[in-house]
Protein backbone atom coordinates (compact mmCIF):
# COMPACT_ATOMS: atom_id res chain seq x y z
CA UNK A 1 0.00 0.00 0.00
CA UNK A 2 1.13 3.73 -0.68
CA UNK A 3 -0.53 7.30 -0.25
CA UNK A 4 -1.90 9.01 -2.83
CA UNK A 5 -2.54 12.61 -3.25
CA UNK A 6 -4.27 14.30 -5.95
CA UNK A 7 -3.38 18.47 -6.62
CA UNK A 8 -6.18 20.09 -8.58
CA UNK A 9 -6.64 17.36 -11.01
CA UNK A 10 -8.99 18.22 -13.94
CA UNK A 11 -10.40 16.23 -16.49
CA UNK A 12 -11.68 17.98 -19.64
CA UNK A 13 -12.96 15.94 -22.68
CA UNK A 14 -13.60 17.90 -26.16
CA UNK A 15 -16.05 20.35 -26.57
CA UNK A 16 -15.70 21.99 -23.24
CA UNK A 17 -16.89 18.87 -21.30
CA UNK A 18 -15.13 18.92 -17.78
CA UNK A 19 -15.45 15.15 -15.95
CA UNK A 20 -13.75 16.03 -13.12
CA UNK A 21 -13.14 19.89 -11.78
CA UNK A 22 -9.91 20.37 -9.58
CA UNK A 23 -9.96 17.88 -7.22
CA UNK A 24 -7.67 18.11 -4.32
CA UNK A 25 -7.57 15.17 -1.75
CA UNK A 26 -5.24 12.68 -0.04
CA UNK A 27 -5.93 9.21 0.92
CA UNK A 28 -3.62 7.68 3.74
CA UNK A 29 -1.29 4.51 3.50
CA UNK A 30 -3.87 2.04 4.37
CA UNK A 31 -6.73 3.75 4.27
CA UNK A 32 -10.10 2.85 2.49
CA UNK A 33 -12.20 5.34 1.10
CA UNK A 34 -15.32 6.00 -0.87
CA UNK A 35 -16.54 7.85 -3.59
CA UNK A 36 -19.94 8.46 -3.80
CA UNK A 37 -22.11 10.70 -6.43
CA UNK A 38 -24.70 10.59 -8.89
CA UNK A 39 -24.11 8.41 -12.23
CA UNK A 40 -21.67 10.92 -14.40
CA UNK A 41 -20.41 12.91 -11.73
CA UNK A 42 -16.73 11.84 -12.61
CA UNK A 43 -16.18 8.89 -10.11
CA UNK A 44 -14.78 6.02 -12.45
CA UNK A 45 -12.94 8.80 -14.78
CA UNK A 46 -11.06 9.74 -11.13
CA UNK A 47 -10.53 6.43 -10.64
CA UNK A 48 -9.10 6.02 -14.49
CA UNK A 49 -6.75 8.95 -14.10
CA UNK A 50 -5.42 7.50 -10.64
CA UNK A 51 -4.63 4.49 -12.44
CA UNK A 52 -2.97 5.59 -15.81
CA UNK A 53 -6.01 4.44 -18.10
CA UNK A 54 -7.19 8.12 -18.64
CA UNK A 55 -4.81 11.30 -18.83
CA UNK A 56 -5.60 14.36 -16.82
CA UNK A 57 -5.84 17.86 -18.25
CA UNK A 58 -4.53 19.46 -15.40
CA UNK A 59 -2.88 18.93 -11.65
CA UNK A 60 -0.78 15.98 -10.18
CA UNK A 61 -1.19 12.48 -9.40
CA UNK A 62 1.29 10.81 -6.57
CA UNK A 63 1.62 7.14 -5.45
CA UNK A 64 4.03 6.89 -2.39
CA UNK A 65 5.36 10.11 -2.92
CA UNK A 66 6.34 9.62 -6.37
CA UNK A 67 4.61 12.06 -9.12
CA UNK A 68 3.17 9.62 -11.23
CA UNK A 69 1.13 12.16 -13.72
CA UNK A 70 2.87 11.03 -17.10
CA UNK A 71 3.57 7.60 -16.17
CA UNK A 72 1.87 4.58 -18.20
CA UNK A 73 -0.21 2.42 -15.83
CA UNK A 74 2.11 -0.47 -16.06
CA UNK A 75 4.74 1.76 -14.23
CA UNK A 76 2.46 2.64 -11.60
CA UNK A 77 2.17 -0.68 -9.29
CA UNK A 78 -1.34 -0.28 -9.33
CA UNK A 79 -4.57 -2.05 -10.28
CA UNK A 80 -8.30 -1.15 -10.73
CA UNK A 81 -11.37 -3.34 -10.72
CA UNK A 82 -13.66 -2.60 -13.52
CA UNK A 83 -17.61 -2.41 -12.62
CA UNK A 84 -17.96 -5.47 -15.48
CA UNK A 85 -16.35 -8.69 -14.73
CA UNK A 86 -14.66 -9.22 -17.84
CA UNK A 87 -11.60 -7.02 -17.49
CA UNK A 88 -10.42 -7.50 -20.79
CA UNK A 89 -13.16 -9.36 -23.58
CA UNK A 90 -10.65 -10.24 -26.04
CA UNK A 91 -8.66 -12.33 -23.57
CA UNK A 92 -9.05 -15.69 -21.91
CA UNK A 93 -9.51 -15.84 -18.71
CA UNK A 94 -6.16 -17.45 -17.92
CA UNK A 95 -4.68 -14.94 -19.92
CA UNK A 96 -6.62 -11.92 -17.40
CA UNK A 97 -5.66 -13.92 -14.55
CA UNK A 98 -1.65 -14.15 -15.91
CA UNK A 99 -1.86 -10.30 -17.15
CA UNK A 100 -0.60 -8.59 -14.06
CA UNK A 101 2.24 -10.88 -13.80
CA UNK A 102 3.26 -10.39 -17.58
CA UNK A 103 3.71 -7.13 -16.92
CA UNK A 104 5.69 -7.29 -13.99
CA UNK A 105 7.77 -9.76 -16.43
CA UNK A 106 7.15 -12.35 -14.43
CA UNK A 107 8.99 -15.60 -15.32
CA UNK A 108 6.69 -18.04 -17.57
CA UNK A 109 7.36 -21.31 -15.21
CA UNK A 110 6.52 -18.90 -11.89
CA UNK A 111 3.53 -18.04 -14.10
CA UNK A 112 2.39 -21.12 -14.78
CA UNK A 113 2.88 -22.25 -10.95
CA UNK A 114 1.01 -19.39 -9.76
CA UNK A 115 -2.47 -19.63 -11.99
CA UNK A 116 -2.23 -23.52 -11.55
CA UNK A 117 -2.16 -23.34 -7.43
CA UNK A 118 -5.40 -20.55 -8.28
CA UNK A 119 -6.82 -22.22 -10.40
CA UNK A 120 -6.86 -25.77 -8.12
CA UNK A 121 -7.50 -23.54 -4.71
CA UNK A 122 -10.98 -22.21 -7.05
CA UNK A 123 -11.83 -25.57 -7.54
CA UNK A 124 -11.49 -26.92 -4.26
CA UNK A 125 -13.88 -23.99 -3.07
CA UNK A 126 -16.31 -24.98 -5.53
CA UNK A 127 -15.69 -28.52 -4.40
CA UNK A 128 -16.72 -27.22 -0.71
CA UNK A 129 -19.44 -24.87 -1.66
CA UNK A 130 -21.51 -28.03 -3.63
CA UNK A 131 -20.80 -29.84 -0.71
CA UNK A 132 -22.04 -28.06 2.00
CA UNK A 133 -24.97 -26.69 0.12
CA UNK A 134 -25.95 -30.73 -0.24
CA UNK A 135 -25.51 -31.45 3.31
CA UNK A 136 -27.91 -28.25 4.05
CA UNK A 137 -30.79 -29.33 1.96
CA UNK A 138 -30.67 -33.01 3.90
CA UNK A 139 -30.08 -31.97 7.01
CA UNK A 140 -34.11 -32.47 7.56
CA UNK A 141 -33.20 -36.51 7.02
CA UNK A 142 -34.44 -36.06 3.39
CA UNK A 143 -34.23 -34.46 -0.74
CA UNK A 144 -37.83 -33.67 -1.67
CA UNK A 145 -38.99 -31.97 -5.19
CA UNK A 146 -37.83 -28.49 -3.80
CA UNK A 147 -34.27 -29.53 -2.76
CA UNK A 148 -33.72 -31.30 -6.20
CA UNK A 149 -34.76 -28.30 -7.93
CA UNK A 150 -32.43 -25.70 -5.73
CA UNK A 151 -29.37 -27.99 -6.62
CA UNK A 152 -30.34 -28.50 -9.89
CA UNK A 153 -30.72 -24.81 -10.43
CA UNK A 154 -27.28 -24.70 -8.69
CA UNK A 155 -25.70 -27.09 -10.87
CA UNK A 156 -27.10 -24.87 -14.10
CA UNK A 157 -26.33 -21.29 -12.82
CA UNK A 158 -22.54 -22.70 -12.48
CA UNK A 159 -22.42 -24.26 -16.13
CA UNK A 160 -24.15 -20.94 -17.51
CA UNK A 161 -21.41 -18.88 -16.37
CA UNK A 162 -18.90 -20.46 -18.18
CA UNK A 163 -21.19 -21.57 -21.01
CA UNK A 164 -21.79 -17.43 -21.41
CA UNK A 165 -18.24 -16.61 -21.38
CA UNK A 166 -17.19 -19.05 -23.65
CA UNK A 167 -20.22 -17.92 -26.69
CA UNK A 168 -19.30 -14.40 -25.54
CA UNK A 169 -15.35 -14.93 -26.74
CA UNK A 170 -16.82 -16.89 -29.66
CA UNK A 171 -18.81 -13.93 -30.70
CA UNK A 172 -15.94 -11.50 -30.16
CA UNK A 173 -13.69 -13.57 -32.37
CA UNK A 174 -16.64 -14.48 -34.84
CA UNK A 175 -16.44 -18.37 -34.25
CA UNK A 176 -18.98 -20.47 -34.25
CA UNK A 177 -19.03 -24.24 -33.53
CA UNK A 178 -18.69 -26.58 -36.54
CA UNK A 179 -19.57 -29.66 -37.44
CA UNK A 180 -16.91 -31.86 -35.55
CA UNK A 181 -18.45 -30.06 -32.27
CA UNK A 182 -22.22 -31.84 -32.90
CA UNK A 183 -20.66 -35.03 -33.73
CA UNK A 184 -18.90 -34.73 -30.35
CA UNK A 185 -22.04 -34.06 -28.70
CA UNK A 186 -23.75 -36.89 -30.41
CA UNK A 187 -20.53 -39.06 -29.30
CA UNK A 188 -21.20 -38.23 -26.16
CA UNK A 189 -24.90 -38.95 -25.76
CA UNK A 190 -24.37 -42.26 -27.51
CA UNK A 191 -21.75 -43.39 -25.31
CA UNK A 192 -23.63 -42.15 -22.12
CA UNK A 193 -26.68 -43.92 -23.47
CA UNK A 194 -24.10 -47.00 -23.37
CA UNK A 195 -22.74 -46.77 -20.09
CA UNK A 196 -26.31 -46.30 -18.64
CA UNK A 197 -27.44 -49.64 -20.50
CA UNK A 198 -24.49 -51.61 -19.43
CA UNK A 199 -24.41 -50.43 -15.70
CA UNK A 200 -28.02 -51.62 -15.43
CA UNK A 201 -27.43 -55.11 -17.05
CA UNK A 202 -24.49 -55.21 -14.61
CA UNK A 203 -26.57 -54.49 -11.21
CA UNK A 204 -29.41 -56.75 -12.48
CA UNK A 205 -26.73 -59.60 -12.88
CA UNK A 206 -25.02 -59.37 -9.74
CA UNK A 207 -28.20 -58.60 -7.86
CA UNK A 208 -29.36 -62.26 -9.09
CA UNK A 209 -26.06 -63.82 -7.34
CA UNK A 210 -26.49 -64.75 -4.18
CA UNK A 211 -23.56 -66.57 -1.41
CA UNK A 212 -20.25 -65.53 -3.54
CA UNK A 213 -18.28 -62.60 -3.57
CA UNK A 214 -19.26 -61.00 -7.02
CA UNK A 215 -23.02 -60.86 -5.66
CA UNK A 216 -25.72 -58.72 -4.35
CA UNK A 217 -24.66 -58.57 -0.99
CA UNK A 218 -21.19 -56.61 -2.10
CA UNK A 219 -23.03 -54.53 -4.80
CA UNK A 220 -22.66 -51.09 -2.88
CA UNK A 221 -18.54 -52.12 -3.04
CA UNK A 222 -18.44 -53.59 -6.38
CA UNK A 223 -20.31 -50.31 -8.01
CA UNK A 224 -18.07 -48.26 -5.83
CA UNK A 225 -14.46 -49.99 -7.31
CA UNK A 226 -16.37 -49.71 -10.84
CA UNK A 227 -16.39 -46.06 -10.66
CA UNK A 228 -13.29 -45.28 -8.47
CA UNK A 229 -10.71 -47.49 -10.78
CA UNK A 230 -11.22 -45.45 -13.82
CA UNK A 231 -10.76 -42.18 -11.82
CA UNK A 232 -7.90 -43.31 -10.35
CA UNK A 233 -5.97 -44.50 -13.39
CA UNK A 234 -6.81 -40.83 -14.86
CA UNK A 235 -5.45 -39.47 -12.04
CA UNK A 236 -2.17 -41.63 -11.90
CA UNK A 237 -1.97 -40.65 -15.83
CA UNK A 238 -1.83 -37.19 -15.34
CA UNK A 239 -0.06 -37.21 -11.99
CA UNK A 240 2.81 -38.46 -13.96
CA UNK A 241 2.81 -35.85 -16.44
CA UNK A 242 3.38 -33.25 -13.56
CA UNK A 243 -0.93 -31.76 -14.98
CA UNK A 244 -2.66 -31.87 -11.40
CA UNK A 245 -4.78 -29.33 -11.97
CA UNK A 246 -6.56 -31.39 -14.82
CA UNK A 247 -6.29 -34.06 -11.96
CA UNK A 248 -8.08 -31.94 -9.22
CA UNK A 249 -10.70 -30.18 -12.06
CA UNK A 250 -11.66 -33.83 -13.18
CA UNK A 251 -12.73 -35.23 -9.51
CA UNK A 252 -13.99 -32.59 -8.40
CA UNK A 253 -16.22 -32.84 -11.33
CA UNK A 254 -17.24 -36.41 -10.64
CA UNK A 255 -17.16 -36.21 -7.03
CA UNK A 256 -18.35 -33.01 -5.91
CA UNK A 257 -20.51 -31.34 -8.63
CA UNK A 258 -22.11 -34.42 -10.48
CA UNK A 259 -23.58 -36.05 -7.15
CA UNK A 260 -25.22 -32.78 -5.84
CA UNK A 261 -26.67 -32.95 -9.65
CA UNK A 262 -27.21 -36.60 -9.65
CA UNK A 263 -29.18 -36.05 -6.39
CA UNK A 264 -31.57 -33.50 -7.31
CA UNK A 265 -32.33 -35.13 -10.50
CA UNK A 266 -33.56 -38.27 -8.74
CA UNK A 267 -35.06 -35.81 -6.11
CA UNK A 268 -37.01 -34.66 -8.77
CA UNK A 269 -39.05 -38.55 -9.07
CA UNK A 270 -39.30 -39.58 -5.69
CA UNK A 271 -38.00 -38.20 -1.99
CA UNK A 272 -34.26 -39.05 -1.45
CA UNK A 273 -34.08 -40.51 2.22
CA UNK A 274 -30.74 -39.53 4.05
CA UNK A 275 -29.04 -42.11 5.67
CA UNK A 276 -26.35 -41.93 8.49
CA UNK A 277 -24.01 -43.07 5.70
CA UNK A 278 -24.90 -40.00 3.56
CA UNK A 279 -23.80 -37.59 5.91
CA UNK A 280 -20.60 -39.80 6.61
CA UNK A 281 -20.02 -39.55 3.04
CA UNK A 282 -20.15 -35.74 2.74
CA UNK A 283 -17.88 -35.35 5.91
CA UNK A 284 -15.34 -37.03 3.97
CA UNK A 285 -15.55 -35.73 0.97
CA UNK A 286 -16.10 -32.03 2.62
CA UNK A 287 -12.95 -33.41 4.67
CA UNK A 288 -10.65 -34.26 1.94
CA UNK A 289 -11.07 -31.57 0.14
CA UNK A 290 -10.62 -29.03 3.10
CA UNK A 291 -7.11 -30.78 3.87
CA UNK A 292 -5.69 -30.42 -0.19
CA UNK A 293 -6.91 -26.52 -0.09
CA UNK A 294 -5.07 -25.81 3.05
CA UNK A 295 -2.16 -27.60 1.87
CA UNK A 296 -2.73 -25.74 -1.95
CA UNK A 297 -2.99 -22.60 -0.25
CA UNK A 298 -0.15 -22.79 1.87
CA UNK A 299 2.59 -25.13 0.28
CA UNK A 300 1.42 -25.16 -3.00
CA UNK A 301 0.98 -28.69 -3.54
CA UNK A 302 -0.39 -31.62 -1.54
CA UNK A 303 3.11 -33.95 0.16
CA UNK A 304 3.58 -37.13 -0.86
CA UNK A 305 3.42 -38.56 2.85
CA UNK A 306 0.38 -36.99 2.97
CA UNK A 307 -0.79 -38.35 -0.42
CA UNK A 308 0.63 -41.57 0.91
CA UNK A 309 -1.36 -41.63 4.19
CA UNK A 310 -4.84 -40.87 2.47
CA UNK A 311 -4.72 -44.17 0.30
CA UNK A 312 -3.69 -46.10 2.98
CA UNK A 313 -6.44 -44.82 4.95
CA UNK A 314 -8.67 -45.62 1.59
CA UNK A 315 -7.00 -49.58 1.61
CA UNK A 316 -8.15 -49.68 5.48
CA UNK A 317 -11.56 -48.26 4.79
CA UNK A 318 -12.42 -51.14 2.09
CA UNK A 319 -10.55 -53.74 4.18
CA UNK A 320 -12.94 -53.21 6.66
CA UNK A 321 -15.43 -52.54 5.21
CA UNK A 322 -15.22 -56.18 3.79
CA UNK A 323 -14.70 -57.70 6.74
CA UNK A 324 -17.95 -56.18 8.15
Amino acid sequence: MAAIQLDGVTKAFAGGVVAVDDVTLEIGDGEFLVLVGPSGCGKSTLLRMIAGLEESTGGTISIGGADVTDLPPRSRDIAMVFQTYALYPHMSVRDNLAYGLKVRKTGKAETARRLNRLSLLLTLAAGLFFCGMTWALGRDGRLDLGDGLALIGLFLFWQCIQVFDVLKHNVAHKKSFGPLFWFDALVVLAAAYVMYVSIDWLVAWLSGLHGRFLGAQNLGWLSGWLMVLPNALFAVFYGVRRRTDIVYASQIGDGHICIPLCLGLAALFRPVMVTPVFATGLAVLTGAALLHLIFVGTTGGLPRWLGGALIATYGWFVYAGLLS
